[in-house]
């Protein structure tokens, strides 16, 4: 008899450390966060934050920080924090559209605008643990703007290709963990199936084009013998 199974929840047991002035607003969020399973650091403001990440930085997985606080603001909160560990990821929250409008150096994608939902936190979250290029910086222009072209998953590995915004320059990320992506792993925007599929035979082969809806990023799922993968050269070509 098969037991009924809780389903796997990928983000529980995550570290967040929650800055926000607001008390009001930060019980709410650590509420959402709590019932999806986050353990969560509540810093008051600032420089509490920096308090708390002196004596656990190395449990933090994620800053999720109010644009607008006294004294230090989540902008300047953030970069102190990736001084010290530049791989932290981070989310910015604000009610306020024009601030994150005047946050030119950051990407749209790390912004939250209140009021949310525990679905729209939870998605945005997701979206931010698992992009693969969080940090990313060119090597060649030092730009942090990038447009992703494929993203290929063979059931073992991920391989993004992708281009620099600022000087065009082509790069490759490979990264050992591999998933379907119910959101797109560069962008957080909606995914798509392309139109078709690809079942083999005894061998299980199959191959699963999907799509981005936000930045058109193509997206391809794919068993590791599967005849019809992209840059696949064939057996008449080699």
């Amino acid at each position: 008899m098969v037991k009924n199974l809780a389903p796997f929840n990928e983000l529980e047991g995550k570290v967040i450390l929650l800055a926000d002035d607001d008390p009001l607003t930060s019980d709410c969020v650590q509420r959402m966060l709590n019932r999806d399973g986050f353990q969560v650091l509540r810093a008051r403001h600032g420089q509490d934050a920096l308090d708390i990440w002196r004596q656990r930085r190395l449990d933090v997985h994620l800053l999720l920080t109010d644009l607008n606080m006294p004294g230090i603001g989540g902008l300047e909160l953030a970069a102190m924090l990736t001084r010290d560990a530049k791989d932290l990821k981070t989310i910015f929250i604000s009610g306020y559209p024009d601030l994150i409008a005047d946050a030119e150096d950051i990407s749209a994608s790390l912004f939250l605008q209140k009021p949310f939902t525990p679905v729209d936190l939870t998605n945005k979250i997701k979206a931010i643990i698992n992009a693969p290029l969080h940090g990313w910086r060119c090597p060649t222009c030092q730009g942090h703007r990038y447009q992703g072209n494929l993203v290929d998953s063979d059931g073992h590995t991920t391989k993004i290709t992708f281009e620099c915004s600022n000087c065009g320059t082509e790069h490759m990320h490979v990264s050992e963990v591999s998933c379907f992506h119910r959101r797109c792993p560069l962008c957080g925007g909606p995914v798509l199936l392309g139109g078709y599929g690809y079942v083999g035979g005894r061998d299980g082969t199959w191959y699963l084009e999907q799509g981005c809806l936000q930045c058109k990023t193509k997206i391809v799922h794919h068993s590791p013998n599967c005849p019809t993968l992209p840059y696949t050269i064939p057996n008449s070509e080699k």
